[in-house]
């Protein structure tokens, strides 16, 4: 269970909450524009990060979130999964938060993804799924997909 002075940044995603842990976090980026066309199933394209390019992933995809028509893109968190650094596509930020006391295990057994949110946090009247990155792609997923936009797994 985490402890009460991890730090965490709770952002949203079509008007829900999740969360990742601040050590995840290299930076959230808005206007972003694709810098590559290259679109595969798990990735939206291209981005310019700090002088390279970093793959948009499509986190809606793998967390079996409804596609809502073409989305537009401009803001996202840069995370570091694995050894990769990628960025997901978010709609806003609510900020950096303690993570209170409020937290207990998800139930596994209710996801599609059995290793994609770990805890869920109570933050202002609303539940904040906590985002398990390594869980959500494996360290062969993320390599993948860093490498050619895709991923078989």
């Amino acid at each position: 269970m985490p402890s009460e002075k991890d730090l965490i940044l709770i952002f949203s995603i079509d008007g829900c909450k999740f969360s990742i842990g601040i050590e995840d976090l290299i930076e959230v980026t808005e206007n972003l524009e694709l810098s590559s066309n290259y679109h595969s199933e798990e990735c939206l394209g291209k981005v310019e990060f700090r002088g390279s390019e970093i793959p948009l992933v499509d986190i809606k995809k793998r967390l079996s979130l409804p596609e809502e028509g073409q989305r537009i893109c401009e803001t996202a968190a840069i995370v570091k999964v694995w050894d990769a650094v990628i960025a997901l596509p978010i709609d806003s930020v609510e900020g950096v938060f303690v993570a209170g006391s409020g937290v207990f295990p998800f139930p596994r057994i209710m996801l599609m993804e059995e290793d994609a949110y770990t805890f869920i946090y109570r933050w202002n009247e609303e539940f904040v799924l906590f985002m398990n990155l390594p869980g959500i792609y494996n360290k062969d997923a993320i390599n993948k997909i860093s490498n050619d936009g895709q991923s078989t797994l």
